[in-house]
């Protein structure tokens, strides 16, 4: 019992250390193209290139966020990932694919990465360093925009009568009126990099997004008449930040699973704590906190070689009109993977990384 609480303890310490560094002054949101989910082990290569490979599995993942869900303007996001460890001269590799759509009001994102990993094994734990390429395309539905009086916009499907000029929209104080009114979009590489470290207790990675910085001028083609209507997207460059641990209770089938992910732009932050229970690597459960922002719960099942969860937050900072909350889902397959030798990585890490 005491070698337990020393565990805990050391955990707890180290992410509390994290949840305190200088990061924290910096509050507010990070960038709107990165979706920070609550499930973020279950789907760990969506922040962090070094990841891919890290099980001898192929293994695939899709997973929704809803922020507001209910609400007028629900920020959406639905996301993809798949990966695998392959041998390349005789050493591990890890590859992937990354696809994070986001839509929000009128404006759409797209991301789609190719990511790749090298392994190097120290003893019983894993060094990985991964490197992602995409291309990212941001859209704005101007065709879909109807100016209010005051200004502000809303979509295309907003009631009132052909001709008439719409009454002003009480839940959007943003003036849009130079807006342009077609859509308008760009695109740009975007580059990654991570670094990840495993052992068996307790894992840490720290990864670079949207290393070009880039900065990008929507605009349509070919129509001279839109000079003047043009919006500008930032993708700033984030640090991510993520650890968690693997805190067996002796005498039991629970697993006690602390983890935390924090982002920032250097000059925003953002973060994640959170404390999980898993029994007999089949079921998963827990609560979860949001810095500044909400608080939750989550579960998930494992069925053989499937995966489904699911997490819902109440956003005590912002609760619009008609949210019923933040809603996650995320599902999940893998199959096992044939190297060659003898495996680094045991199938437990699936359920307990």
């Amino acid at each position: 019992m005491k070698k337990l609480l020393r565990h805990i303890g050391v955990v707890l310490a180290v992410l509390a250390g994290c949840w305190g560094s200088p990061l924290q002054a910096q509050i507010k949101v990070t960038a709107q193209s990165d979706a920070m989910l609550n499930q973020h082990w279950a789907m760990p290569t969506l922040l962090n290139p070094a990841a891919t490979g890290d099980i001898d599995f192929i293994r695939i993942r899709g997973g929704a966020r809803l922020d507001y869900f209910g609400s007028r303007y629900s920020p959406k996001d639905f996301l993809a990932t798949a990966d695998s460890p392959f041998k390349l001269l005789g050493k591990r590799i890890g590859a992937g694919v990354v696809v994070n759509s986001m839509s929000y009001d009128l404006y759409r994102n797209l991301l789609v990465s190719a990511q790749g990993s090298y392994k190097l094994k120290i003893k019983n734990s894993n060094l990985s360093v991964g490197l992602q390429i995409g291309y990212f395309h941001t859209k704005f539905k101007g065709s879909e925009m109807t100016i209010y009086n005051n200004g502000s916009n809303t979509g295309s499907d907003t009631e009132g009568e052909e001709g008439e000029t719409p009454a002003e929209d009480p839940d959007d104080e943003t003036d849009r009126s130079e807006y342009p009114t077609q859509d308008v979009g760009a695109g740009a590489l975007d580059l990654a990099l991570g670094v990840r470290y495993d052992h068996p207790l307790f894992h840490v990675g720290v990864s670079v997004a949207h290393l070009t910085n880039p900065k990008m001028k929507l605009s349509k083609e070919g129509d001279e008449a839109t000079d003047r209507y043009f919006l500008e997207s930032h993708l700033p460059m984030t640090l991510y930040f993520e650890a968690g641990g693997n805190i067996k209770i002796k005498n039991s089938l629970f697993t006690l699973q602390p983890s935390i992910l924090a982002a920032s732009d250097f000059k925003d932050f953002t973060g994640i704590a959170e404390m999980r229970a898993t029994y007999n690597q089949r079921v998963t459960f827990g609560l979860n906190y949001r810095y500044n922002r909400a608080a939750g719960v989550l579960a998930g099942l494992f069925v053989k070689d499937f995966y489904i969860g699911y997490s819902w937050e109440y956003d005590y900072k912002a609760h619009p009109r008609g949210s019923t909350g933040n809603h996650e889902l995320v599902l999940g397959y893998q199959f096992k993977m044939k190297m060659d030798g003898k495996s680094n990585f045991r199938q437990r890490a699936i359920r307990l990384m």
